[in-house]
């Protein structure tokens, strides 16, 4: 109990409810033209972002969530909410940090805070593959991983040690063979003398509405660490189908924590391009069968029937025999704050590919190569 004359002093912090969206949980911005602006959503001015405002008039019969009201038609902002974000010096709240930011200095910092509020950004392994829906600080992202995000055909977490290379730079390789099916999680950590860096690689295969459509296999390289700690120098991923066929790949970005591969979809070509890796799944099949016919032939034995296996989007397509050996490579520099006060420094890397890669001929496994 505090004493006559003493008073508790409360500073309002980013973490305070009335500056977060209420579906979401993430900072609401005081820019007019973001996905985050505050939006009023009902006639008791409830207030939620424009993002999840969009979400929840997809709807059959949108209620604001908070008193179930019918939705407004209109989006109208809450501009006594944009005001109060435009003036607004607060410090995070959800750190040990003590520096007073603006709102769009602490969205920035709030993306890579090991306790900022997230939703989980990836997929359950159900039949459409839906959306994660469990809420959580980014610091318990990785154990809810472990925990939700693990199947029967999942392998244990990979223990990579890093070893040192030249320019001060550190190497780590990572591979494991899949049966894959729809949707796949590696998960693995690098040690370094220093520290531990948990990612993972995720492969999924697009869920398609058309039959006669040809679905693309989706892969990106996650990391459940802030950005600042590592800088990425290079980095590949090798898909190697049956004895004889694969590919080699730059791997576009090392997506953040609150990434979704869902959102990451939904970006224009060019975006998503510099995010997650996008394959016909035709290519893969096209692959698997000339593995296969190769095999038959040199065997002495007739090709074989793909009679009995499971069709896929492509008449004839035997997905249920896709087994691929996956691995990532990855050169980097780490940023020890003891060792290391600089900020990362940026490096560049002039990289030349073929447009599209071939099916490779016997007794190659490259099929899209570059030089760095």
């Amino acid at each position: 109990m505090l004493g006559d004359g003493m008073r508790m002093e409360v500073r309002p912090t980013w973490e305070d409810t009335q500056y977060r969206c209420q579906i979401c949980t993430q900072i609401l911005s005081c820019d007019m033209s973001s996905e985050m602006c505050p939006q009023i959503v009902c006639e008791n001015i409830h207030t939620v972002c424009r993002k999840c405002t969009q979400s929840l008039k997809q709807e059959q019969a949108p209620k604001c969530p908070q008193c179930r009201q019918p939705l407004k038609k209109d989006d109208v902002p809450n501009r006594d909410v944009i005001f109060m974000l435009s003036i607004a010096r607060m410090r995070c709240g959800g750190c040990e940090s003590g520096v007073d930011m603006p709102c769009e200095t602490d969205q920035k910092h709030a993306r890579e805070c090991s306790e900022n509020h997230i939703t989980c950004p990836l997929l359950n392994s159900d039949l459409m593959l839906s959306q994660c829906t469990h809420s959580m600080s980014v610091s318990a992202l990785w154990e809810h991983c472990q925990q939700f995000h693990i199947n029967a055909s999942t392998h244990a977490v990979a223990m990579v040690n890093a070893k040192a290379c030249e320019n001060n730079w550190m190497s780590a390789t990572m591979s494991v063979s899949m049966n894959f099916e729809r949707n796949y999680y590696a998960y693995f950590t690098i040690t370094t003398p220093t520290n531990q860096y948990n990612m993972c690689v995720h492969v999924t295969r697009e869920v398609c509405d058309v039959m006669l459509a040809d679905p693309k296999i989706l892969l990106c390289v996650r990391r459940f660490f802030p950005e600042t700690e590592l800088t990425f120098h290079r980095k590949i991923i090798s898909l190697e189908i049956g004895s004889i066929c694969g590919m080699i790949l730059p791997i576009p970005a090392i997506v953040s924590s609150y990434e979704d591969l869902s959102s990451l979809k939904k970006l224009d070509t060019a975006a998503r391009a510099h995010k997650i890796i996008e394959i016909p799944l035709s290519l893969f099949a096209q692959m698997l069968q000339y593995d296969e016919a190769e095999t038959a032939i040199h065997s002495g034995s007739a090709a074989p029937d793909p009679a009995g296996t499971e069709p896929g989007p492509l008449s004839g397509t035997p997905v249920a025999k896709l087994k691929i050996t996956l691995s990532v490579q990855f050169w980097f520099h780490e940023h020890n704050a003891k060792t290391d006060p600089l900020s990362p420094r940026t490096v560049s890397c002039a990289c030349t590919a073929s447009d599209k890669p071939l099916v490779a001929s016997r007794g190659q496994r490259v099929i899209n190569t570059w030089h760095w």
